[in-house]
């Protein structure tokens, strides 16, 4: 009985050779399975066959929602000993943390017009980490510990001395506290439009965009517009997207310049965050300009209110 089973196994074996040559093969890989939001990752499709082939059609499977194809490359050829081998490659990015499966590959052979074979490639695994930094920080070796000889009687009878000195003035020290009438320092309460100018003058002191860093200049920026979001429409946009604070906004806050700006801000942040795209001079100043937007609205607004408080408390007096 095994020896009928093992005849049949050889067959399927053989059949399924003369069908698809004896070197068909088909590869999906990764430049590297770790990434970060913002990066580009290769992927590369490899089909190795000797059935005459000189074409492919290739559909790469992407389920995953925060996943897109940035670029896909041309199909190269390279003749073997073998036969011939077929090279696609293709660049994706990632918009959130997690766990990610790419492919397979769907890809059907040629022949002088004439379908030879279809075939399904591996799946890649891809994990996405955290925000990419822009500077790396070398790790300074530790130093060795301290290590102490000799008799412990003989530390206890130097050290007796300072300690209590230093207890005793602890001690004269806090009774002064207690019996001194300290006054705490006012702090200026600042409201959210003041907080966020100081940032944003900050930001562009910084000149990140001049030397480059379209990246960390774009992720300061919309932190920034987030927590100004939180002291200014009493919501936490943190950890939301583009799409949930504009969901957010137009349900709760009517239509204006300054909302739309912000969104177009958050927009084109995104593509630099996520996309890796790049702001042209025109551009940056276009998002300079809706900064502005924002800032001149929220001021008449502040100013209105401003004159409201003082208007009822004129009247309260009266």
């Amino acid at each position: 009985m095994r020896g009928v089973m093992f005849f049949r196994f050889c067959l399927l074996l053989l059949c399924s050779q003369v069908l698809l040559g004896k070197e068909t093969q088909v590869s999906l890989s990764a430049t590297h399975n770790l990434a970060y939001i913002g990066d580009r990752v290769g992927v590369t499709l490899l089909v190795k066959s000797d059935l005459g082939v000189d074409d492919i059609a290739v559909k790469l499977v992407i389920n995953e929602k925060n996943c897109a194809l940035v670029k896909e490359g041309e199909i190269t050829r390279r003749i073997v000993p073998e036969g011939i081998v077929l090279e696609q490659k293709y660049e994706l990015a990632f918009f959130d943390l997690g766990e990610f499966e790419i492919g397979p590959a769907q890809v059907t052979l040629f022949s002088q017009g004439e379908k030879k074979a279809e075939l399904i490639s591996n799946e890649v695994p891809i994990s996405v980490k955290k925000i990419l930094k822009n500077q790396k920080t070398e790790l300074e070796p530790g130093k060795p510990p301290i290590f102490l000889s000799g008799s412990p009687k003989y530390l206890i009878d130097m050290l007796w001395l300072p300690v209590l000195i230093g207890a005793a003035l602890l001690g004269l020290w806090l009774v002064y506290r207690k019996n001194k009438r300290v006054i705490a320092p006012q702090k200026i309460l600042l409201t959210p439009l003041q907080k966020l100018q100081q940032e944003l003058k900050r930001l562009f002191e910084e000149r990140l965009y001049e030397k480059g860093f379209q990246v960390l200049f774009s992720l300061k920026l919309t932190h920034s517009l987030k927590k100004f979001i939180r002291g200014w429409h009493r919501f936490d946009a943190e950890e939301m997207t583009t799409e949930e604070i504009r969901a957010k906004l137009f349900k709760f806050v009517p239509d204006s310049p300054a909302i739309r700006a912000l969104i177009r801000i958050f927009e084109s942040a995104d593509l630099v965050k996520f996309a890796c795209y790049e702001l042209n001079p025109t551009e940056y100043e276009d998002m300079c300009r809706q900064i502005e937007v924002i800032v001149s609205e929220c001021h008449e607004v502040e100013r209105k209110r401003a004159e409201e408080m003082m208007a009822q408390n004129g009247v309260g007096n009266g």
